[in-house]
């Protein structure tokens, strides 16, 4: 596949493929930071940051205005948090790219964090963790996790500790977004029926006085050598689920 890639003078890249054949855009923001990159006292902020950022932002208020933003045009759109990368992505018919651009910026740039969502959304994600317990075959995940890297980043839920989420306070998740959620940590890519000098010139016009900033790197997380090599959690079900884990070969 053919694109097009350009980079700011403030650090933002910008990957753009025209797909003439497509009715269709997608567009995806990464921004490179995750649950790696957090401390055991703030486990799960990057789960609930991605989570606060459809509640409301300067342009668009609320959650329902973004929604309607959105899927009133005919589009659809979801976020993700990884251990290394979060993800906001929507899908629009073409001619609705640059507006749904607007939106995501908006989202990204100017997100409100009302303390009132903030409250609401942490009942959500505790329900989230206490969930995950209730289905082994999606804990058993967790688990070969624990058991390879435990007490460190890559051992734990993305979306942190009931404990760390009941405790998360408003300036944590500033703090932590003005440290992390900045242009030269944002990777967007757009990709359909789309004018690729279009996207590129909007995208300047969103995000060229972004100042971008120093980000933060994650902690080494190497399988300690004393680690046990069993966890077993005991539940009253019908069938065992079961993960096996080793070390593999280095990408190098």
């Amino acid at each position: 596949m053919q694109y097009e890639r350009t980079t700011l003078s403030n650090g933002l890249r910008l990957l753009v493929a025209p797909m003439p054949g497509m009715r269709s855009a997608s567009i995806s923001f990464f921004f490179t930071v995750g649950s790696r990159y957090e401390s055991h006292t703030n486990a799960g902020i990057s789960h609930y940051i991605e989570h606060m950022l459809f509640k409301g932002s300067e342009k668009y208020p609320n959650a329902k205005l973004i929604s309607e933003a959105i899927e009133g045009v005919g589009g659809v759109f979801n976020a993700s948090t990884g251990k290394e990368l979060t993800h906001y992505s929507a899908r629009v018919p073409g001619e609705q790219a640059s507006l749904v651009l607007d939106v995501l910026a908006d989202m990204v740039h100017h997100s409100l964090f009302d303390p009132v969502e903030i409250e609401k959304e942490r009942s959500v994600i505790i329900e989230e963790l206490s969930s995950t317990h209730d289905d082994p075959q999606e804990w058993v995940g967790l688990l070969i996790d624990e058991a390879m890297w435990p007490q460190l980043p890559l051992g734990r839920d993305d979306a942190g500790y009931i404990e760390t989420v009941s405790n998360m306070q408003r300036q944590q998740m500033l703090d932590f977004l003005a440290e992390f959620y900045r242009p030269n940590s944002l990777i967007i890519s757009v990709a359909g029926n789309i004018d690729s000098v279009c996207i590129v010139e909007k995208c300047k016009r969103l995000f060229s006085t972004w100042e971008p900033g120093q980000h933060g790197a994650w902690a080494k997380c190497l399988p300690p050598a004393d680690t046990s090599p069993i966890v077993l959690i005991e539940k009253e079900t019908e069938q065992v689920n079961l993960c096996l884990g080793t070390l593999g070969i280095a990408y190098s």
